[in-house]
C-alpha cells in the first residue's frame, strides 16, 4: 500500500477544539480513511527539536491535503495575518486539495477580520462549505474526502465501488 495522504486541519485552534477532535477520531476510526489518510493537527505534533517561529507551516508543507475550518474568531488582537490565514495561503500556493468548512449559516457576530478572510476565500473560488454541528462536519469532510482519494488516486471504498458498478 502507498504511504497515506497526510491531512493538515486548520482552524483556531481553542474556538474550534471539539470540530477538530471530532475530526481527528472520524480519519483515525472511519474503515475506509483510516487507510488512507492521516490527520495532522499542530498541536497534537511534537514540539520542534529547534524552536521555530512558524513551525505550523513546515508541518503544512509535509501535508497532501488541507481542511480550513473557521468560526468567528480570527486569530489573537494585534497580529495582523492569524497563523490560520497564513495556513490558508501556504496551502493555496501549494495547489494541493483543500476546502473550507465555515460554522453557521450566518456571518453575523463574527470578527470583521475573519469576515475579511471569507471574502478572500470567496473572490479566490475556493471549496467552501457552511456546517452547523460536529455530525454536519464529519459528513462534509468525509463526502469531499472520499471524493477526493477517486479523483486523485483512483481509490473508493468497496460499498462506493459496488454502488457504481
Amino acid at each position: 500500500m502507498s504511504a497515506k495522504d497526510k491531512v493538515f486541519i486548520s482552524s483556531v485552534q481553542k474556538e474550534l477544539e471539539s470540530e477538530r477532535q471530532a475530526l481527528l477520531t472520524l480519519l483515525t476510526t472511519d474503515p475506509f480513511l483510516k487507510d488512507h489518510v492521516e490527520p495532522v493537527l499542530f498541536e497534537r505534533l511534537p514540539p520542534p527539536t529547534r524552536p521555530k517561529g512558524k513551525a505550523y507551516l513546515d508541518a503544512l508543507k509535509k501535508c497532501q491535503i488541507y481542511v480550513l475550518l473557521l468560526d468567528r474568531d480570527y486569530g489573537s488582537e494585534g497580529v495582523p495575518v492569524s497563523p490560520t490565514r497564513e495556513e490558508y495561503d501556504l496551502a493555496r500556493s501549494m495547489e494541493i486539495p483543500a476546502m473550507a468548512l465555515v460554522k453557521g449559516k450566518y456571518d453575523e457576530g463574527r470578527d470583521p477580520r475573519t469576515r475579511t478572510f471569507l471574502k478572500q476565500i470567496n473572490k479566490d473560488h475556493f471549496t467552501y462549505k457552511r456546517f452547523v454541528d460536529r455530525i454536519d462536519l464529519k459528513h462534509e469532510v468525509s463526502t469531499w474526502l472520499r471524493q477526493e482519494l477517486k479523483e486523485e488516486h483512483g481509490i473508493e471504498s468497496s460499498a462506493e465501488a459496488d454502488e457504481s458498478g
